[in-house]
């Protein structure tokens, strides 16, 4: 596949997503499609770029045998 092809295809998608947007009866389910793609985008950076960030070592001393329940009892077990 070289450079051309590769600028077709592009172009191919592009052109068929524009399309989509502007055709009355697809328009709705098109841009729910890109705005979840959108979004999803956003949240692969947001994970990637806060994946070298280590734990709050508050946050690390949580323990779920030693928290309270919704019942509030207190879990006894060890």
């Amino acid at each position: 596949m070289n450079t051309t092809d590769l600028v077709r295809a592009v172009d191919n998608r592009l052109e068929r997503l524009f399309d989509a947007v502007i055709d009355p009866a697809r328009r709705e389910s098109a841009m729910a499609l890109l705005l979840c793609g959108y979004a999803a985008a956003w949240w692969l950076y947001a994970v990637i770029s806060n994946s070298s960030q280590d734990v709050h070592f508050d946050m690390g001393e949580i323990s779920p045998g030693r928290t309270r329940s919704l019942s509030g009892r207190r879990n006894t077990h060890r």
